[in-house]
């Protein structure tokens, strides 16, 4: 259904099957229900820190022992989901930046995969660019150089997000 359908079906009903439809949503799925927490009640530092710990339990798996087992497409869904409660660009970008850390972290003890790895240059790239957006470039460079001068993490991790960020800049 498209958003106009939608749109029209919500104007012709009434003030009370609107609001039965909101609870019903809010009763049956989860992710409504935390939305409308957060709509209500915003608190950007619990949802970052929510978010975090989710992203901490995804990459942080192991796969046979000496891999990474953190699977990319619930890394970006969790970095789409969080971007789309708009909790404001600060909070974004430490969620991006946190993202990249513990990948920093975990690339000490396993190795990351090829995909792994372009999803981190991926996402050098979408950080700079969305805190370029709110006029945040300062911000995320000097975090991204923050994490490139850092001894907590190996120098091909490190080299990986210098060069995403020096292609980023270039185009």
């Amino acid at each position: 259904m498209s958003k106009a359908t939608l749109r029209k079906e919500l104007r012709g009903m009434s003030h009370e099957q609107l609001e039965q439809i909101v609870l019903d949503a809010y009763d049956v799925r989860p992710e409504i229900k935390e939305y409308f927490e957060f709509f209500i009640n915003p608190d950007a530092e619990k949802l970052l820190a929510k978010y975090i710990e989710k992203a901490e339990k995804e990459i942080y798996k192991q796969k046979r022992r000496r891999y990474c087992g953190a699977r990319v497409s619930v890394v970006r869904g969790l970095v789409k989901l969080i971007t789309s409660y708009k909790p404001g660009p600060e909070t974004v970008i430490d969620f991006m930046t946190a993202v990249l850390e513990r990948f920093g972290v975990m690339d000490r003890s396993f190795y990351l995969t090829d995909t792994q790895e372009r999803y981190l240059t991926t996402l050098v790239g979408q950080l700079l660019d969305y805190a370029d957006q709110w006029q945040l470039y300062d911000v995320a460079a000097t975090r991204l150089a923050a994490i490139t001068e850092s001894p907590l993490y190996r120098s091909p991790f490190k080299n990986l997000i210098s060069e995403a960020a020096r292609n980023r800049q270039s185009k």
